[in-house]
């Protein structure tokens, strides 16, 4: 029972890809750090706060999968699809 996958859906990442992302995120977070210090509104902060959650959530989902595919030597392919497009389904 295989769902088909978008190209929005999680896979394995990089490093280099990995430390790309973790700056973006930290960008996001300077981002919500410094409009608080401007005192902005907090509908724009929260804003913010969302695309950083958002980003750290997409990220979490290619982190397990790549270390999914790293441990899957001992699975089966079936076992391996099995997996990931659960998990891909509980994690859109």
């Amino acid at each position: 029972m295989s769902s088909p996958t978008t190209a929005a859906s999680p896979s394995v990442i990089s490093h280099k890809e990995f430390c790309r992302r973790v700056n973006y995120i930290q960008g996001h977070l300077d981002a919500v750090a410094r409009m608080v210090g401007e005192g902005r509104d907090y509908t724009e902060v929260l804003h913010q706060m969302r695309a950083v959650r958002r980003a750290t959530e997409k990220l979490e989902a290619h982190c397990l999968l790549s270390q999914l595919d790293a441990e899957k030597s001992g699975l089966s392919p079936e076992a391996w699809r099995t997996l990931t497009d659960l998990y891909r389904r509980l994690n859109p």
